[in-house]
């Protein structure tokens, strides 16, 4: 994804220096990295980043919640003996 100073920087050490460092400031060594990556003025870019992350992980929870919705469906209807197998 990205490359500091001969380092790749992965999509979650992204999210998580972002999270953990950024905004909670709930790591001391996440919060030093976050202040590094901000005054090497590709913070812009890098925010942008962070957000297509987040909205990635947001996707991938409402795929899971609509999963988990049919799947309690189907165990009600199986349940009263009117599943379907056949359905897409």
């Amino acid at each position: 994804m990205f490359n500091f100073y001969g380092k790749r920087i992965t999509k979650r050490e992204l999210m998580e220096v972002f999270l953990f460092g950024g905004l909670s400031h709930a790591n001391k060594q996440k919060k030093s990295l976050y202040d590094q990556w901000m005054r090497l003025g590709l913070a812009p870019l890098l925010q942008n980043e962070f957000i297509v992350i987040i909205f990635e992980v947001m996707n991938v929870a409402q795929f899971v919640k609509t999963l988990n919705k049919r799947v309690l469906t189907d165990l009600v209807l199986a349940e009263k003996g009117e599943f379907d197998d056949r359905k897409d």
